[in-house]
């Protein structure tokens, strides 16, 4: 078990360089003209086909009214469309168009080299690592949130 100190500098670093990854694709999405929430309502559609935007906002840890502004925008845009459920009215899929279809299968490419040339110094080996580390730190969290809540120590 490491140290508090070894924690709290691995939060700190963790955290800063998330901020950075994000920040790096932020600005390489924006140079497409469209921002990350609509490209990852794009990129949703584009790899799993129609959705509903229940799904959409699931996949994507959006809110519904974030996920419904960036189909609304993409919609205007006609990069994507809204189809209504023969069986049941109520649900309502998004789908993209077929300029909608052209532009991820352009953009998508090129984001991929991009996210590539982010992990360039880490070699297979340590980039599995990476991912099985984050993924036991991602789970041992949801685990202490679901047993503890927020029932720390209440005299603080």
């Amino acid at each position: 078990m490491p140290s508090e100190n070894q924690a709290l500098k691995a939060v700190t670093i963790i955290l800063r360089s998330s901020n950075s990854l994000k920040e790096a694709l932020k600005k390489e999405i924006e140079t497409y003209g469209i921002n990350t929430t609509e490209f990852g309502l794009l990129e949703t559609l584009y790899h799993k086909g129609k959705q509903t935007m229940q799904a959409v906002s699931q996949k994507l840890l959006l809110a519904n009214s974030s996920a419904t502004y960036a189909a609304n925008k993409l919609c205007q845009k006609q990069f994507i469309k809204r189809k209504t459920d023969e069986n049941d009215r109520r649900i309502v899929y998004l789908e993209l168009t077929p300029s909608g279809q052209t532009l991820i299968e352009k953009l998508f490419p090129i984001h991929e080299a991009f996210v590539t040339r982010l992990f360039h110094d880490f070699d297979a080996n340590e980039l599995a690592s990476t991912l099985t580390l984050l993924k036991t730190l991602g789970l041992r969290s949801e685990t202490i949130i679901n047993e503890e809540g927020n029932s720390n120590d209440s005299s603080l």
